[in-house]
């Protein structure tokens, strides 16, 4: 059992991994430029001259964070969305209609991975619009942890059969990704604020 739990863990870092590699770990020519020191060269009124230095830009690290975190997380969300599903169902019993109301969670938990996934390898590629795409699945990450809070809790509560162990882990699970979505909201602000310093330096002049 403890093998079966690196293998598994090995395996939901491994794509991340790959994925944060194959696209740069947020370098590459989509980071522009970004303005470092100013020089000053020379002495007096007439001979003084600044110059500026400019270094190749990287994604801030709570991006880069964001990024390789998001596609970690939405793997994970994928199956926990169809255990939250079990938890709620229990031992059966609910019926036809029943079913229907458990599988409702399972709707948001599976947008929630879309939208984390995709927003993770795009905060990497800094493609166009992904601070706003970062915010909306992070709106998405919030709702999803919070309604898996209240299945798993109202699963407890109906004494529906769920085994203990299964409903801490989603407990927490849901708890992780309800801290995901203000690391996601972060690292939309973080996108904004380098954009923001890029356009106020302009272009680099270089030599």
């Amino acid at each position: 059992m403890e093998w079966a739990g690196v293998i598994v863990a090995a395996a939901l870092v491994l794509l991340p991994g790959l994925l944060y590699g194959a696209l740069g770990g947020g370098t590459g020519g989509v980071w522009g430029f970004v303005a470092g020191r100013e020089k000053v060269e020379g002495r007096g009124p007439y001979r003084e001259r600044r110059e500026r230095s400019w270094k190749k830009g990287r994604a801030p690290g709570v991006v880069r964070l964001a990024a390789f975190t998001s596609v970690l997380l939405g793997q994970v969300l994928i199956p926990a969305s169809f255990a939250t599903v079990v938890c709620l169902y229990g031992r059966g019993g609910l019926g036809v209609v029943g079913l229907a109301l458990v599988i409702l969670p399972l709707l948001p938990g599976l947008a929630a991975a879309a939208q984390v996934l995709g927003v993770g390898v795009g905060l990497l590629g800094r493609d166009k619009g992904i601070a706003a795409d970062a915010r909306k699945a992070a709106r998405y990450a919030a709702a999803d942890g919070v309604l898996q809070l209240l299945a798993v809790g109202g699963s407890l509560v109906l004494g529906r059969g769920a085994e203990p162990w299964l409903a801490i882990s989603l407990a927490a699970l849901a708890l992780v990704t309800v801290g995901h979505a203000g690391l996601l909201a972060r690292a939309a602000r973080a996108l904004d604020e380098y954009t923001a310093a890029q356009e106020a330096a302009g272009p680099p002049e270089l030599s």
